[in-house]
């Protein structure tokens, strides 16, 4: 099983990451950030780029886009909480996540998060639909 691609879970399990001055989480971050752009951030890329080519009225990748987005908080957040499963966490990380993190905080206050989570984030990647 790949971890991100051309790094398996055997070498993932070999790293030294109790140590917080290991050399290993060089590794680590490198692994982390090559498993987040070759699952999430390139595909939104590719999607944007073709849209952008069209008259605003005729783009139809928004919701794809916005998919993926939600799928990346969702992994950024599970990650900074060190889950491997969110078992009915998902929610209250996605929106601790953007109430939180730089960049986002000063859009999302929590209960606007929770709000984001529940009408975007839940129809789009369970309903396929925002339900607004």
């Amino acid at each position: 099983m790949q971890v991100a691609p051309d790094f398996d879970l055997s070498e993932w399990s070999k790293l030294q990451l109790d140590d917080p001055m290991s050399k290993d989480w060089e590794k680590a971050i490198s692994v982390f950030s090559t498993r987040i752009y070759s699952r999430f951030i390139d595909a939104a890329d590719v999607l944007v780029s073709l849209d952008e080519k069209k008259p605003i009225k005729e783009r139809r990748f928004g919701f794809a886009i916005l998919a993926i987005d939600c799928a990346v908080v969702e992994t950024m957040g599970d990650f900074q909480e060190g889950l491997e499963r969110t078992n009915d966490q998902s929610r209250a990380t996605f929106a601790k996540f953007l109430s939180k993190s730089p960049g986002f905080e000063k859009h999302f206050a929590l209960a606007r998060a929770k709000q984001f989570s529940s009408d975007f984030r839940c129809g789009i990647l369970h309903q396929a639909g925002t339900g607004l």
